[in-house]
């Protein structure tokens, strides 16, 4: 499915499949999602957001939610630590 998705992406970025580009090819794809979850592995505490189907303004806002959440989350922690 990502691979269907990137190559309808490279073609309309007018990106042409040759030797120089790897970025719809399926070892590259799967590299790529080795290595994010690896990452996410390693931050256990990151959050997970589905994005299927959403658009880029629906994403946004719960990136800003949770952006909000944290900080919140955060300041209140160092407020505490003074009393």
């Amino acid at each position: 499915m990502l691979q269907t998705i990137r190559r309808a992406r490279a073609k309309s970025l007018g990106l042409v499949e040759d030797e120089t580009t790897n970025y719809a090819e399926m070892v590259h794809v799967r590299e790529e999602l080795e290595y994010a979850g690896k990452i996410f592995a390693q931050n256990p505490t990151w959050p997970v957001i589905e994005v299927t189907g959403k658009a880029i303004e629906e994403i946004a806002v719960i990136v800003l939610r949770l952006y909000q959440d944290q900080k919140h989350r955060s300041s209140m922690q160092i407020i505490s630590k003074f009393y």
